[in-house]
């Protein structure tokens, strides 16, 4: 695990928000804070199903031991391509 990007995607038209009595924002804030336990954070994208709403969410545990070349590469990934975690 720690030598890999783990992603996360979370797209809000798949939850089951009013099953649980609460709104998307509050869910997609719940998501964040569970995966952060496990040391996901959230990161900015231009993939077109994650914009399409602003409560999906995009978020990537680094392992301990990727190379900071890696990680740069996957920045510059997900701010232009459509395809993720590729």
């Amino acid at each position: 695990m720690e030598d890999t990007l783990l992603c996360a995607i979370g797209l809000s038209w798949h939850w089951d928000f009013e099953g649980l009595n609460t709104t998307p924002r509050r869910y997609r804030q719940m998501l964040a804070r569970l995966f952060s336990t496990q040391d996901f954070i959230e990161f900015d994208t231009t993939e077109p199903n994650i914009m399409m709403e602003p409560t999906n969410v995009l978020l990537v545990r680094i392992g301990k031991r990727v190379a900071p070349r890696q990680v740069e590469k996957f920045r510059r990934v997900i701010q232009r391509s459509p395809a993720l975690c590729m």
